[in-house]
């Protein structure tokens, strides 16, 4: 038997090891602090500002241009004071719940509260697909179809959402109330009762399994299949009261090579791929899917072309067709895959590649400047670590980026480490920033629709330059510097 005083130190080592967290511990971590009928009160008086706020908005745009007589001048000075008194109310309870929690140091409570944020009408005569039009500023208009549930309620919770693009059939995209009726019949009611499903209508001379490289800019029509899509998904988000962190695309043929490419521009607006025997495409090594799963059916016919694209993604699941396109009888396992699916939007980990100059953000960080060109390809890997507090970062190719960050992605009551290419550029503390969360001038909410794009601090880096050995001995100087650009609590 040892000595006593020889254990000491063994004693002593595992009292100084860092505590592992009980699942209890987790599970109440990840949980709101509030009550649910404090969380319930805030929600409401922000939803009731929204509504007035909005309303605000949509008649300085009509008066955008024109003169204003002394009744709509008068109109408008109501709808900013209202406007004003709601906010007021709202904020005013937010500092009151803050004195018993940091509601801004809690994600948990602000996901909640942000939650179902906007204002949303009504629908009667769910469970029926309907024919719909989107008009724009111009002379276009998109249509496409939608069917809700008869149990749609926008004041109960927010609804998961599935997009489609159909197949080409005799030369046609077909019609998008049929197809919505033929892919998701009556017959599959226990997933028409949960998600709200929309068809996306394309025009004859669309050419939706052109595949394109990175900084390979798309064609006119391109552009707008691309533009029709984006009108018609914000039309969707404006609608209805979706839960943006299950929003899923399905596509189908010759439109799969499309899906993969819109996917690889907005990887942070979408939760799963759906792709239904895939065409024209075997290969995707995007590395923008690698948070994006992919669910695959093929049938006999295309099952090698299904199972080498699945190869190339990394997170991809390959199962049997049941029956001919749009393999309805598969609706329960579509049903399945998509119940574990939900977007991480403030993972840890991170990889990004910008697809065209254009656009140059995804998830939680954004790239400022970098020259996408051919043979220098730009790309960002972000991962960090709760645990030491530390962000590290490897950029190639870029010179400036900016990181959107939450008390999920770093503890923000504490200093933080922000790594660039193996070198520490700073060590710094931010103050969360309120007027991010839902100020009209600044919230990412408003600006994207999404609920839950919730960001409590912005801080912008430079990216190291890459010094040679002679360099390195003249100077020891940091070259990345991260800017001050919150103020608040």
């Amino acid at each position: 038997m040892q000595h006593p005083s020889r254990l000491l130190p063994v004693i002593l080592s595992l009292l100084l090891l860092p505590a592992i967290p009980r699942a209890q511990d987790v599970e109440e971590a990840n949980q709101p602090k509030l009550k649910s009928t404090e969380i319930k009160g805030l929600s409401k008086k922000l939803r009731v500002w929204y509504a007035i706020l909005i309303k605000q908005f949509d008649f300085e745009n009509e008066l955008s241009g024109k003169s204003k007589s002394k009744s709509e001048r008068k109109k408008l000075r109501k709808y900013r004071k209202d406007a004003r008194k709601k906010k007021d109310a709202f904020e005013k309870e937010f500092e009151k719940r803050s004195k018993k929690v940091n509601l801004l140091g809690s994600m948990p409570d602000m996901i909640q509260i942000m939650d179902g944020c906007f204002p949303y009408k009504r629908m009667s005569n769910g469970g029926s697909a309907k024919r719909v039009y989107v008009h724009t500023t111009g002379a276009e208009r998109y249509p496409y179809a939608v069917r809700w549930p008869k149990e749609y309620r926008p004041d109960t919770k927010s609804w998961p959402l599935i997009i489609s693009l159909p197949p080409r059939k005799d030369g046609k995209w077909g019609n998008p109330k049929s197809y919505l009726e033929k892919t998701w019949p009556s017959s599959l009611s226990d997933v028409l009762s949960q998600y709200i499903v929309a068809v996306v209508e394309f025009p004859e001379k669309s050419n939706l399994s052109k595949t394109y490289g990175n900084g390979e800019e798309m064609d006119g029509e391109a552009l707008k299949d691309k533009d029709r899509l984006l009108v018609i998904f914000g039309d969707l988000i404006a609608k209805y009261r979706i839960d943006t962190n299950r929003i899923y695309l399905e596509a189908s043929a010759e439109s799969v090579p499309f899906a993969l490419r819109m996917v690889s521009l907005f990887p942070h607006r979408f939760a799963g791929l759906i792709l239904k025997n895939p065409q024209g495409i075997q290969n995707c090594k995007s590395a923008n899917l690698g948070l994006v799963p992919t669910l695959i059916i093929s049938d006999k016919v295309n099952v090698a072309t299904g199972k080498a694209l699945a190869k190339t993604l990394s997170q991809s699941k390959v199962i049997d067709a049941k029956g001919d396109l749009p393999f309805v009888e598969n609706g329960a396992d579509i049903a399945e895959w998509m119940s574990d699916v939900k977007r991480p939007l403030f993972s840890q980990h991170l990889v990004y590649e910008p697809v065209l100059d254009a656009y140059r953000k995804a998830y939680w960080a954004q790239i400022l400047n970098a020259e996408l060109v051919a043979d220098k390809q730009p790309r960002l890997e972000i991962s960090a670590d709760s645990k030491t507090n530390k962000i590290s970062i490897k950029a190639k190719n870029i010179s400036k980026i900016r990181l959107l960050l939450n008390d999920q992605i770093v503890d923000l009551d504490k200093e933080f480490i922000v790594e660039i290419n193996g070198k520490v550029v700073q060590q710094l503390k931010r103050k969360r920033n309120k007027r991010l969360v839902w100020d009209p001038e600044e919230s990412l909410i408003l600006a994207t629709g999404d609920q839950g794009y919730i960001f409590t601090t912005v801080a912008d880096f430079e990216v190291p330059k890459v010094q040679d050995e002679a360099s390195k001995t003249e100077s020891d100087g940091d070259s990345g510097e991260g800017s001050d650009k919150d103020s608040d609590k």
